[in-house]
């Protein structure tokens, strides 16, 4: 797993609300600063698959392309509406 640090101001709204909408899109974790020494890291991870089961996600998202179960994003769509609406079904 690899680590990002990202340092943006607080103040700053969009920076806040571009942070807030990355984590909830579920990709990421967090860990929280105790102090300036170190971090304590979130101790519930659910990204991590076994071997079998991410290979078993890998070959069931084959499946899926194969029987024609994808989403394509509409050219006048945004990202964020693009999300939404497959998030939805």
């Amino acid at each position: 797993m690899a680590t990002i640090t990202l340092n943006y101001n607080a103040k700053n709204v969009r920076a806040q609300k571009t942070l807030e909408y990355i984590l909830e899109m579920g990709f990421f974790t967090t860990e929280k600063k105790v102090k300036k020494s170190g971090f304590v890291p979130v101790t519930k991870d659910d990204t991590l698959l076994s071997k079998k089961d991410f290979f078993a996600k890998i070959d069931r998202s084959l499946q899926e392309a194969k029987e024609g179960k994808t989403y394509y994003k509409l050219p006048a769509e945004s990202l964020s509406e693009f999300l939404k609406r497959t998030q939805n079904v």
